[in-house]
């Protein structure tokens, strides 16, 4: 994930917290989205993500911290946390993806979470593409990284929504929101985009909070889910927090209308052919 300073698939079901189907979120109410997706962290205490659905990624010195698998860890009362801690001269946090299990292109993608208090590093939802950047030339091909929300706990009530696309080097742009809902730092909160061919909005407790303008292309690449932890210098000195900190996150959920689930199998099958 890459950052700038703000300008104002294929159903997979683990198991479930009830055995009714999750409630419609209101942006997309009585809009024939179905749910496709959805993790709600029923593991036992002490338990990874289920490895089905989740891989750790960027294992090893990823920026100022080092991604620990055991640093992601459900926590036996329907949560995943995603802890940052101090291990010796190190820092230590998890960061885990579906590449390769769960891949999808438009819908209704929302996570229901408890933001950190520290400083010095960020939490993030996010959506990226197995081919960012490739073709550089065609973003709309290669896919665009949708930061669905990436928070900074010095930044308060603000939650940032950012677009990258053209690849990390010489061709990569970004463009970002900033979204101030007061109370947003206490207790848990929904943060959702809805993407589809018209674009992306984006939603904190089931009301918009931006879109992205018309200079962000439209990604027509499956992409798959991260949730993570980050640091460097734009957030803050680490060494300056009191660890160890978590990240908690109670869902992450996926909506799709029929004919978006249909689209995505009719994807799948070309690539097997």
């Amino acid at each position: 994930m890459r950052h700038l300073p703000a300008i104002a698939l294929f159903a997979v079901m683990p198991a479930a917290k009830a055995s009714t189907e999750a409630e419609v979120p209101k942006p997309i109410l009585d809009q024939g989205y179905k749910l496709v997706f959805r993790d709600e962290f029923n593991g036992a205490k002490g338990a990874p993500p289920d490895p089905k659905v989740w891989s750790p990624m960027m294992g090893g010195k990823w920026r100022d911290l080092w991604n620990m698998e055991d640093a992601c860890r459900q926590d036996g009362e329907g949560h995943l946390q995603i802890v940052v801690r101090k291990n010796g001269d190190r820092y230590e946090t998890g960061y885990i993806g579906t590449a390769g299990k769960f891949e999808a292109t438009h819908g209704y993608f929302e996570c229901r979470c408890q933001l950190q208090k520290e400083n010095g590093f960020w939490s993030a939802f996010w959506l990226a593409s197995p081919t960012f950047g490739k073709p550089v030339e065609d973003p709309a091909k290669s896919g665009v990284e949708i930061d669905v929300m990436e928070h900074l706990a010095y930044n308060g009530d603000v939650m940032h929504h950012t677009a990258h696309w053209g690849g990390y080097k010489e061709f990569h742009k970004s463009v970002g929101i900033e979204a101030k809902v007061p109370g947003m730092t206490k207790g848990f909160h929904t943060f959702a985009v809805k993407w589809d061919e018209k674009g992306y909005a984006f939603y904190i407790d089931g009301a918009e909070t931006g879109r992205w303008p018309e200079s962000v292309p439209i990604s027509k690449a499956p992409e798959y889910l991260i949730l993570s932890c980050e640091s460097e210098k734009w957030a803050g000195d680490i060494a300056k927090a009191a660890l160890p900190d978590a990240f908690i996150v109670d869902y992450v959920r996926v909506w799709q209308t029929p004919a978006q689930s249909e689209a995505d199998r009719d994807r799948k099958n070309d690539r097997k052919e």
